[in-house]
């Protein structure tokens, strides 16, 4: 019997590419940050975050956005 999701996950890279949403976790991998890290720049308003129920999502274009403001000495 089929669990109903059948659709195949989108990588992380496709994500941002197509402008999907990221987990919290996934964003903290892709910007080489921890998830404590993570957490701090949402608390403080410098990342935007989407909430689905109690689940935290990082739309791609807000994760490219947050990297833009840190400047080019982050790139």
């Amino acid at each position: 019997m089929s669990s109903g999701n059948s659709a195949p996950r989108l990588s992380v890279a496709d994500r941002l590419a197509t402008g999907g949403l990221l987990s919290v976790e996934e964003f903290a991998a892709w910007a080489g940050i921890g998830r404590g890290k993570a957490y701090k720049e949402i608390r403080e308003k410098k990342l935007s975050v989407v909430k689905i129920g109690r689940r935290t999502g990082i739309r791609a274009e807000d994760a490219k956005a947050w990297l833009a403001a840190l400047g080019p000495e982050a790139a």
